[in-house]
C-alpha cells in the first residue's frame, strides 16, 4: 500500500509542476501516445506494478483475467461488501492532498 501512495504522490507532484508551468494535462497526456521515453509513462508503469503487486496478481497471467477473477470473488462475496471510505478499516489513508485552483494561475496545483 505504501508503494501505491507513493508513486501516486510522484505522479501528482510531476501533474502539478507542468500545470504550474503551463501545461496542461491533457498536453502532458498526450505525449503517452507516442512511442519513446516519458518521465509520466514510467510512472504510471510503476504505479501498475505496484497496483498489481497490492492485489496479488502476477505479471504471466494477464491483466484482464485476473481482473474477472477479483470481480467474481468480490460479486460472490456481495453480502459482506460495505460503503466505500476508510471507516473500519486498518492501514487506510486518507490523503490531506487537494487540488486547488489558484486565483492568479487558472491551472490547477497540488496543496499540501
Amino acid at each position: 500500500m505504501r508503494q501505491i501512495v507513493d508513486v501516486v504522490a510522484a505522479i501528482m507532484g510531476f501533474r502539478a509542476e507542468h500545470l504550474n508551468s503551463g501545461v496542461s494535462l491533457k498536453r502532458q497526456y498526450d505525449v503517452l501516445r507516442t512511442p519513446g521515453k516519458s518521465r509520466l509513462r514510467d510512472l504510471h508503469v510503476d504505479l501498475d506494478r505496484a497496483v498489481s503487486g497490492a492485489y496479488g496478481f502476477s505479471s504471466g497471467d494477464g491483466i484482464l483475467p485476473q481482473l474477472l477473477a477479483l470481480n467474481q470473488d468480490v460479486a460472490v462475496a456481495a453480502t459482506a461488501a460495505r460503503p466505500p471510505g476508510p471507516a473500519g478499516l486498518t492501514g487506510a489513508r486518507v490523503t490531506r492532498e487537494r487540488l486547488r485552483s489558484p486565483t492568479a494561475n487558472p491551472h490547477l496545483r497540488v496543496v499540501r
